[in-house]
């Protein structure tokens, strides 16, 4: 007998990328939301740095204050000249945000002899060496920590352009398939990589109940607990939130435990069991082109592909929209799942030409194989325009 369980009941799964939010996003013009549009933010737009290691977007301050800013802007120029000849060669294009990010999160682990990688130490070294001019003129920890305290501050501004970018409020656009979908089956389960609100939110406007992971629920606030709820739509957000807030929480008898949250009123206006709750400043989101992974194993987000494991081995359909087949250790999961069982099944919303999707270094290998054994569909629609009974002809119970 097969250890997956068998989907004696109708559902599925829908495995959202960035690209599924790219209407509700379009509405404010210049690519919002895009990659493209967080890496010109990135490089143009002016951030204060703040004394909680915290930049925030600063229009019309006076430019002393972006001094930082400067400095991370500098080094992250230098940064993009040093891995773009690579990236134009091997995939075709210039660096973006996730880029960067990956590369300065490669250097800082270095820096702390945590992750060393000796493919990596004569581009270190020349960075450091170029990048002087930047860090000699900041702390006066020494040399090692002044280059680590850049390398550290260019993290959090990239982090900060992300969240203040897929902060802006947004209301979904032609994302009410995902309601009528839910209502069409037993169960339902989202899993996405976006950080934003807006399957939230258009499964509220429509009246579905959902359930997050967040079921301990206290007043004005929820807190991530494994046990989850039984309503039959559950969204696991597998690479973090805006709106989670990792907290301390103390407990009557003193003693103390870390959780991640959600509030629905501020911070400062709630406790747990009649103590105050200390909000840590660190955005809970991932971001990078390969160090996401890294975090797949631990914390909230370790439970969740715990969860996405347990899940997504009760379903034999997954759709996927808007994600680029770029994220190692997703697809691994994915080759997983649909190897499980002989009839699971990858139904891809894909409106454009079919081959960007089947060239991915992760279908070129393996595209003919699972078509030919009907393990792989394209249907040559985006979410907004994808019709209901056609999407419901595709699935697999």
């Amino acid at each position: 007998m097969s250890a997956f369980p068998s989907a004696k009941k109708r559902s599925f799964a829908f495995f959202f990328g960035s690209g599924m939010s790219y209407d509700s996003y379009k509405i404010h013009g210049c690519g919002a939301g895009s990659v493209a549009n967080i890496t010109r933010r990135l490089f143009e737009e002016d951030w204060q740095y703040s004394a909680e290691r915290f930049f925030l977007p600063a229009p019309g301050i006076d430019p002393i204050f972006f001094e930082e800013t400067r400095r991370c802007q500098e080094f992250l120029r230098l940064v993009k000249e040093e891995i773009d000849p690579h990236l134009k060669f091997r995939d075709g294009h210039e660096s973006h945000y996730e880029d960067l990010y990956a590369a300065v999160y490669h250097l800082w682990n270095d820096e702390l002899e945590e992750v060393v990688s000796p493919l990596i130490a004569r581009s270190g070294k020349e960075l450091r060496s170029r990048s002087e001019p930047i860090w000699s003129k900041m702390s006066p920890g020494g040399t090692g920590q002044a280059f680590r305290d850049l390398l550290r501050h260019s993290l959090a501004l990239i982090q900060a352009v992300v969240g203040n970018e897929l902060g802006r409020s947004v209301d979904p656009v032609g994302l009410s398939l995902i309601s009528k979908m839910a209502r069409r089956v037993d169960t339902l389960d989202i899993f996405t990589l976006n950080h934003d609100g807006l399957v939230e939110k258009q499964l509220k406007a429509d009246g579905v109940a959902y359930t997050d992971g967040f079921e301990d629920k206290q007043s004005g606030y929820r807190i991530f607990s494994p046990k989850w709820g039984a309503t039959p739509v559950r969204i696991l957000k597998l690479h973090g939130s805006l709106d989670w807030s990792y907290c301390l929480f103390t407990k009557k008898d003193g003693l103390r435990f870390e959780q991640t949250a959600i509030f629905d009123v501020p911070a400062d206006k709630c406790s747990y069991e009649g103590r105050p709750i200390e909000v840590r400043g660190d955005l809970q989101f991932l971001t990078g082109t390969t160090v996401k992974e890294n975090s797949y194993g631990y914390d909230i987000i370790g439970d969740l592909f715990i969860k996405f494991r347990e899940l997504s081995s009760e379903h034999r359909t997954m759709v996927f929209c808007g994600y680029g087949w770029g994220d190692k250790g997703i697809n691994i999961r994915i080759n997983q799942w649909l190897r499980d069982q002989p009839i699971n099944k990858a139904v891809i919303l894909h409106r454009d030409d079919p081959r960007f999707v089947m060239d991915k270094r992760f279908w070129q290998t393996r595209w003919a194989k699972y078509q030919a054994t009907g393990k792989v569909k394209i249907l040559p629609h985006w979410l907004p325009d994808c019709g209901e009974d056609e999407l419901f002809a595709e699935l697999v119970f």
